[in-house]
């Protein structure tokens, strides 16, 4: 999503005057001139008795509801300016309480509480985390009150959200927005709470990948394999034709091309290996610049669990050591492996610098994961040079977008509007969709080439 949009957008959220107001502007407008402003004869009256009474009893519930709404307008912001006025007194506290144990299903459990201050009358207040980059969480609201002890005067009002956070990541909050909402939501007065938190959403690792891998390399001769695995040493390394070298292992090619005896050096074969590097790849070769959309980043939380379940089946079997070479960094410690790597891969993103020949290492790597977006010539290239004898796990993204098959009674009578629905909706209209297909069915017929 562009920047600019997102600042256009925040702004937007926060601005005092809502459209309601706008809506219910027109309206008493319009019944005003059909009720107030219009002149009745006497043969109109005489041909409807009933109609002087119709129009007084307009008039009444019309002066009535113009009544609540002003209280709760002018209710509204009297409690926004006592909030204000105690705030600067450091008398009204606001907490946040967000709750990190109960992150399941990409979803956080906040407890916000204010204490000294009122709800508006007939009205309530909001608010909504503030993101990294100005991004606006999910609205969340402070529905409940408790009273002091022995008194009606509040002591706080608070209330209990669970708030959705689709993508795979960590979020930092840098602040906290409240609002104070009429009735009918005709205004929204923002104050804006600095606060400091953070959260983690991690990848979920899906039960029914387990790729069948052997170890590439050995750091200990202490773990014997029973199949005798290719580990680095001179494989693909090249020297002048000698006596006493095979002639099986001369490179014709290069002959060909300039007249030179060139032979292949032997590979190891190495009973003893007990270590896998792994590798899985965030360059994307069909987006210059990598759009920040719904279905941008779902393409993304897609690939990120799959390669979480790679290592996840890779770790159970706890034959060997695994190693996870990541293609980004971030300063960050933790003393769990397992931890470290579920974090270098929600941090991921979408990168366009980092080519597989720069990322992939022939040499010590045994577990590749390529996806959707990779580039075909880059991945034809690798496995020529001796990329086909590794496992290459090809992650097809479009597969996020298939759904379950509805009968026709449900699509009549049940209509899901969720996230997924939507991103879904959107994908069936993208002009990614065409692009990216195009491209799995590329690196399919590669992979089929080299026996994949």
């Amino acid at each position: 999503m562009n920047k600019k949009w997102i600042k256009l957008k925040y702004r937007l959220t926060n601005f005092p005057v809502r459209p309601n107001l706008l809506l219910v502007a027109g309206l008493v407008t319009l019944v005003y001139f059909l009720f107030f402003a219009r002149d009745t004869n006497k043969e109109e009256a005489a041909l409807n008795s009933f109609l002087p009474i119709v129009l007084l009893l307009a008039k009444v519930t019309l002066i009535i509801l113009s009544i609540v709404v002003g209280i709760s307008l002018i209710s509204t912001i009297i409690s926004f300016l006592i909030f204000r006025s105690r705030r600067k007194g450091q008398r009204a506290l606001f907490q946040l309480n967000l709750s990190t144990s109960a992150e399941q299903n990409n979803t956080v459990l906040i407890q916000p509480s204010l204490n000294n201050t009122y709800r508006p009358f007939l009205g309530y207040i909001s608010g909504r985390l503030v993101l990294n980059d100005q991004r606006l969480s999910d609205p969340f609201v402070l529905a409940s009150t408790r009273f002091r002890k022995n008194s009606l005067w509040v002591a706080a009002v608070y209330g209990s959200n669970t708030l959705t956070f689709p993508d795979i990541r960590e979020y930092q909050v840098s602040g906290t927005l409240l609002y104070f909402e009429d009735m009918l939501r005709l205004i929204k007065l923002p104050v804006r709470q600095d606060q400091v938190a953070s959260f983690f959403n991690p990848p979920r690792a899906d039960v029914n990948k387990e790729p069948a891998v052997q170890p590439q390399a050995a750091r200990e001769q202490d773990i014997r394999i029973e199949q005798l695995r290719n580990v680095p040493g001179d494989y693909l390394n090249y020297k002048q034709f000698e006596y006493g070298d095979d002639v099986r292992r001369i490179v014709w090619k290069v002959y060909g091309k300039n007249r030179e005896l060139i032979v292949r050096n032997p590979e190891i074969r190495d009973p003893y290996a007990s270590r896998i590097e792994m590798y899985a790849s965030f360059h994307n070769s069909l987006f210059a610049v990598v759009p920040d959309t719904a279905i941008v980043n779902t393409l993304l939380n897609t690939y990120k669990n799959a390669v979480w379940s790679i290592y996840q089946s890779l770790a159970e079997q706890q034959e060997w050591e695994l190693i996870y070479v990541p293609e980004q960094s971030f300063p960050k410690h933790f003393e769990d492996p397992a931890e470290k790597v579920a974090h270098l891969i929600a941090q991921s993103e979408w990168q366009n610098d980092t080519q597989l020949e720069q990322y992939f290492d022939l040499k010590k790597g045994t577990v590749y994961c390529i996806h959707s977006l990779t580039d075909a010539v880059e991945l034809e290239q690798f496995l020529a040079n001796g990329g086909a004898d590794k496992f290459i796990y090809m992650c097809y993204l479009s597969d996020a977008f298939k759904q379950k098959r509805k009968s026709l009674l449900k699509r009549i009578f049940f209509y899901e509007e969720d996230q997924e629905n939507r991103n879904h909706s959107s994908w069936l209209l993208s002009p990614l969709k065409a692009r990216i297909l195009k491209n799995e069915a590329t690196l399919t017929r590669i992979l089929k080439a080299y026996g994949f």
